[in-house]
């Protein structure tokens, strides 16, 4: 098990699972430094699919698994481009 931390995050939500329908299962939030943190909350990634490509500032726990970032969302905010 990786280590468990809190943290702040501004990105923009990309998509980055598909079915074979062509539909987004699964969402991340790219960041400027070109790290991509995974949304683990399966019901609020629907909810913000409707929001890709548009920049947030999340602020939630990450955890770093199979060398990636998994965040666990506790608050979220769309900001003005």
């Amino acid at each position: 098990m990786g280590s468990v931390v809190m943290i702040s995050v501004k990105g923009i939500l990309i998509p980055v699972n598909w079915d074979k329908k062509g539909n987004v299962v699964s969402v991340a939030i790219a960041t400027d430094d070109e790290s991509e943190y995974l949304i683990e909350d399966q019901e609020l990634a629907e909810k913000l699919k409707s929001r890709l490509r548009q920049v947030v500032q999340v602020r939630g726990v990450v955890e770093k698994a199979q060398g990636k970032n998994i965040i666990k969302i506790k608050q979220w905010r769309c900001q003005n481009a």
